[in-house]
C-alpha cells in the first residue's frame, strides 16, 4: 500500500478470531491515521498526537485511538525523528496477554478489548443480529455469533418457537458448547431472548467464563446451578412492559439474581416500554433510543470485564 507519492504507507488489519477483517488503519504521510470500520465502511481520520478526530460526526473508541497512536509511536526513532517503515504487509503486533492461540485475533496490551459470544433469539441470526454485533466490533471488542440453527429463518416468533420445539433446547446448548469449545476460557456470552439460554448455561457453567449480558430473557439462577456463580459480572436488560421477559416472570428471576449479593457487579436496566425483541434493527419492534442505551452499557461492561483481568 502506497501514498500518492509511491511511498509505502503502514497499515494494520484488525481481525477477530475466525479471520474477519473489523477495522484497517493506515498511517499517513502527514502523520494522521485513517480508520475503516469493516461492517459500515465509514472511514476516519484521526490525529494520534492529540488524539482529535477529523471526521466530523464519527466517533472513534478510545482502543482504536490507542492502535492509531502505538502506530505513530512505531515510526519514530528512539532519537524522536519521523521515519518510514517499508512494509507491504500489514504490521504483525504480538498478541496480547489475554491468550496465545494459533489463528489471527490480536489484542494489543493494555487495550479495552473482550471477547464476546452473542447467541440469537428465536428468529434466527437476522441482519439486526449482525448490526448489534457490528456496533461492539466497533468499539473495538471481538464477537462471535454462532448459528444455533444450522441455516434456518423465521418470520415469526410462534414458527421459531415450534422449531425449537422440534430440535429441543438440549440440542440449542449442544451447539452452543460446540462453537465456544476452540475458543479460550475467559469470554464473555450474551444472547438475545431464546439465545440468553445459550449464553445463562454458558457463564453458569464453563470455567474461567468473564460475564453474561442477557438480553430480553433471564431464567432462574437455579436453573444451571445452586446460584449465579460468585464472581462473573453480568448485565440483564429488557423492557418493563415486555410480556415474554415482564410477564412470564423473567424480570423476577432478574431481580432476585442482583439480590443474590454473591455477585457485585450484578446490574438490571429496565426500559419502558413493551417491545420483544426491540434491539434487533431488522424489526418492528426495534427501539433505536433504547438499543441505542444497551449498546453504551454493554460497551463500558465489556471494557469493564477486560480491565479486570
Amino acid at each position: 500500500m502506497t501514498d500518492r507519492f509511491g511511498i509505502p504507507l503502514v497499515r494494520e488489519d484488525l481481525i477477530d478470531c475466525f479471520g474477519q477483517l473489523t477495522h484497517r488503519l493506515v498511517l499517513e504521510i502527514d502523520g494522521t491515521v485513517t480508520i475503516t470500520f469493516a461492517s459500515s465502511g465509514v472511514e476516519a481520520r484521526v490525529d494520534p498526537s492529540t488524539r482529535a478526530v477529523l471526521t466530523p460526526g464519527v466517533s472513534v473508541p478510545p482502543t482504536l485511538m490507542d492502535h492509531a497512536a502505538s502506530m505513530r509511536l512505531v515510526c519514530r526513532s528512539p532519537g524522536g525523528r519521523r521515519r518510514r517503515m517499508h512494509v507491504g504487509e500489514p504490521r504483525v503486533v504480538p498478541a496480547g496477554r489475554r491468550r496465545s492461540r494459533d489463528h489471527l485475533s490480536r489484542v494489543v496490551e493494555g487495550s479495552d478489548m473482550a471477547e464476546l459470544v452473542l447467541f440469537h433469539h428465536v428468529l434466527g441470526p437476522t441482519a439486526g443480529l449482525d448490526h448489534l454485533a457490528g456496533r461492539l466490533r466497533e468499539a473495538g471488542h471481538v464477537v462471535h455469533s454462532p448459528d444455533l440453527f444450522d441455516g434456518e429463518r423465521f418470520e415469526s416468533i410462534d414458527d421459531g418457537a415450534a422449531h425449537v420445539d422440534s430440535i429441543g433446547i438440549p440440542t440449542l446448548i449442544r451447539r452452543a458448547e460446540a462453537a465456544a469449545t476452540d475458543l479460550p476460557d475467559g469470554v464473555a456470552y450474551a444472547g438475545i431472548s431464546l439465545g440468553v439460554v445459550a449464553a445463562q448455561y454458558l457463564a453458569q457453567t464453563r470455567v474461567g467464563a468473564r460475564g453474561a449480558a442477557l438480553l430480553e430473557s433471564c431464567l432462574p439462577a437455579t436453573e444451571f446451578g445452586d446460584g449465579w456463580p460468585i464472581g462473573v459480572p453480568v448485565q440483564i436488560h429488557g423492557m418493563s412492559e415486555d410480556p415474554f421477559f415482564a410477564g412470564e416472570g423473567d424480570i423476577d428471576n432478574a431481580r432476585e439474581i442482583v439480590a443474590e449479593g454473591g455477585t457485585p457487579s450484578a446490574e438490571l436496566f429496565e426500559y419502558p416500554g413493551d417491545a420483544h425483541l426491540f434491539t434487533d434493527s431488522s424489526l418492528s419492534s426495534f427501539d433505536a433510543a433504547a438499543t441505542d442505551v444497551v449498546v453504551d452499557r454493554l460497551t463500558e461492561f465489556l471494557a469493564r470485564i477486560d480491565r479486570s483481568s
